[in-house]
């Protein structure tokens, strides 16, 4: 691990105020010490202070001087396990403590007061893209990036100086500043390079890694210090353009409207809790969608019940929440709105001519809804080159057979039976000879199991690309074998 050159400094409390706009060092209030025993943050830059500040030192420090939005994140303990709980958890001190964290990472030093109180050692996450004005180069070794990116400096295609991090698992992050406008960027530059920029994040230091190594600043580019280079141009020319406006996550939320708002929230707090959240989380973010989707909302305690009921059971693959079933208002007058656990959900036939439901959204427009759908034919009968076809337009934009064009969008096709080399032969005869691929389909060739960890990893790559569609081919390769005494329904 690299040691910064330690420089001496003094240690000052954060007042509550505005910073001094003329640029000087924040004075303390002899009352403003906010609980804690480190100081929050320094006069300088924190990465030089001989004794070593508390993780809510570096985070402001972050916020306030550098101006960039910070998230928590779970953190390891001396054994490299998550304090997610999950033994076999794949992200292990690199995924967030808090849902939607896209919406919610914050620059306000409230905020991270408050996040810091509750996880003392949470590690940091810095948001990239629009709101930071970052994009960030990825160079991971363990998947040959080191060489790659060596290939690439040999081809004229440097990356120039810049504020540089050293992870703890041995690789880079290059800070760049992102280009301005709405363009689409790739998830990959090469070989293990990636590109962290829209709706997106990174671990800073001098957050903890599952190796036991903290990721740190290269002592001679450390933020404040070094200026953040402008990306390079033959990284741009990687990027795939897209003019059109980019919508704000969660502009178009859907009501949760009266009979459903139990069994919905219900359904949420079951999915957050299997990611890990504690009933604190919980609570906070299902108070939040109550209050904007609910109509009308449900009390405070209420939703408090609601995650309470969930909490008690730790979360499981097997864990099945009450699925999101319609209730007519009478219904919910008579007791049903807070169905228990696996309670059936019972309404009358006529109710249902009154009933209101949200339109179908359309993947493929008047072919393929938006959801979980199952492709099942008999061998050889062409099932790869339909989802091949597909995976192709809906990355494109281009039409479906003959259904009108789709709203492109991110692809990541899991290939588990095929190798590169077969890809290329489908992809020459889908597309012809001299084809062009869009930037946004991603091919994957090994996943672990479900139960084996690809289902966190599984999530995880869905909150980093915000894929439009996902296609595994085929399911079996994912799913876990079969256990005696149970059958193929059951299993399924």
């Amino acid at each position: 691990m690299m040691e910064h050159v330690p420089q001496r400094c003094e240690i000052y409390e954060l007042p509550t105020g505005p910073m001094p706009e003329n640029g000087s060092s924040p004075v303390p209030k002899s009352d403003d010490t906010a609980g804690h025993v480190d100081a929050e943050i320094l006069s300088i830059n924190p990465f030089h202070s001989d004794t070593r500040p508390g993780m809510i030192s570096f985070a402001l420090w972050y916020v306030l001087v550098m101006k960039w939005h910070v998230i928590p994140l779970h953190t390891v303990d001396d054994e490299g396990r998550c304090t997610c709980g999950n033994d076999e958890c794949t992200s292990a001190g690199k995924h967030p403590r808090i849902a939607r964290w896209q919406k919610k990472a914050s620059d306000d030093p409230a905020r991270i007061r408050e996040w810091w109180e509750r996880w003392p050692d949470a590690n940091i996450g810095i948001l990239t893209g629009k709101p930071t004005g970052l994009l960030v180069v990825d160079v991971d070794p363990r998947n040959d990036g080191d060489i790659s990116f060596d290939q690439l400096e040999s081809e004229g295609k440097k990356i120039p100086g810049t504020v540089e991090c050293h992870t703890g698992g041995g690789g880079r992050h290059y800070y760049l500043r992102r280009p301005e406008g709405n363009a689409r960027f790739p998830q990959k530059l090469a070989e293990g390079i990636d590109l962290k920029c829209d709706d997106g994040y990174v671990v800073a230091p001098p957050s903890r890694h599952r190796s036991g190594e903290e990721y740190v600043w290269e002592v001679s580019s450390i933020p404040g210090e070094e200026t953040i280079a402008d990306t390079p141009g033959w990284t741009i020319d990687h990027r795939e353009t897209n003019d059109r406006p980019q919508k704000e996550s969660g502009e178009e939320l859907s009501v949760i409207p009266e009979g459903r708002r139990n069994l919905t929230l219900t359904s949420m707090a079951g999915v957050l809790r299997r990611q890990g959240l504690s009933k604190e989380a919980i609570i906070e973010e299902l108070l939040e969608i109550n209050g904007r989707r609910c109509r009308p909302p449900l009390s405070d305690a209420e939703v408090r019940t609601i995650a309470g009921s969930i909490v008690k059971h730790s979360p499981s693959p097997d864990e099945r929440v009450v699925p999101d079933v319609v209730l007519p208002p009478e219904a919910e007058s008579q007791g049903h709105d807070e169905p228990a656990q696996g309670r059936a959900a019972v309404y009358k036939a006529a109710d249902l001519a009154t009933m209101e439901f949200e339109e179908v959204r359309m993947l493929v427009p008047e072919f393929l809804p938006e959801g979980v759908s199952l492709l099942a034919a008999a061998p050889k009968t062409g099932k790869s080159w339909f989802v091949l076809d597909l995976a192709y337009s809906v990355a494109s934009g281009a039409s479906f057979l003959d259904y009108p064009a789709v709203d492109p969008g991110p692809v990541v096709y899991f290939a588990l039976e095929d190798t590169q080399r077969r890809m290329q032969d489908r992809f020459t005869k889908l597309l012809g000879t001299g084809f062009q691929i869009p930037l946004n389909l991603e091919v994957v060739h090994n996943w672990p199991r479900l139960d084996k960890g690809g289902n966190d990893e599984l999530r995880l790559l869905v909150e980093d690309i915000s894929p439009r569609l996902i296609i595994v081919d085929t399911y079996v390769k994912l799913k876990r074998p079969q256990r005696v005494g149970r059958s193929i329904y059951e299993e399924d």
